[in-house]
């Protein structure tokens, strides 16, 4: 990750049409490929969403079996991976130096152990108006959906959402009615009522 040559364990950011931006953030610093990291330091960003109202991005970063993290993006942030981490590695050790260094970005949330987050998306619908620009996340060995409240990029609140039902859940979307619409890795599709 810490290697702007390489495309791993970055947030790359291109225009529409294929093209690098010439405003990111380590455009005139570098050549190539590397042109296109938007931000840096991290595991394995498997999904990101923006929030409604402030455009600002928030990876759902995927970490060893002992810690997942959401990040907000930020143009040239480095969160630090491998160097800090709140994790270990799958066969016990610590990973890095620790979990926090100066010039390296704090998470907003993580979560020991992983949860295996999947999906991740903030909620515009009109169905659930408590729930309005929360996040909800996917989980996987954590068979549940996570909604979280954030405010001033500090979570407030978390909740598990349908976790008796032991199932792993991969996508979540709002839909055009409003809801919140669900899918398994067993191939089921559902539609979160009230």
């Amino acid at each position: 990750a810490p290697n702007l040559a390489d495309p791993f364990g970055k947030l790359l950011r291109f225009n529409d049409d294929g093209t690098i931006p010439t405003d990111n953030p380590f455009y005139a610093a570098r050549s190539g490929q590397a042109r296109a990291a938007w931000a840096d330091g991290l595991r394995n960003p498997y999904t990101f969403a923006v929030q409604p109202g402030t455009g600002r991005i928030h990876i759902n970063d995927v970490g060893e079996s002992t810690w997942e993290e959401i990040d907000v993006g930020a143009a040239g942030a480095n969160y630090g991976w491998p160097v800090i981490t709140y994790g270990r590695e799958y066969y016990g050790p610590k990973i890095g130096e620790g979990a926090k260094k100066d010039g390296m970005e704090q998470p907003v949330a993580y979560w020991v152990p992983s949860i295996s987050p999947s999906a991740m998306t903030f909620y515009s619908g009109t169905v659930f108006s408590k729930w309005q620009g929360d996040i909800f996340i996917g989980n996987l060995s954590g068979a549940h959906i996570r909604r979280i409240k954030i405010k001033n990029n500090k979570v407030i609140e978390q909740h598990e959402l349908l976790k008796n039902l032991g199932l792993r859940f991969r996508n979540l979307r709002t839909g055009p009615d409003g809801f919140l619409y669900l899918s398994t890795d067993d191939g089921k599709i559902a539609r979160l009522d009230r």
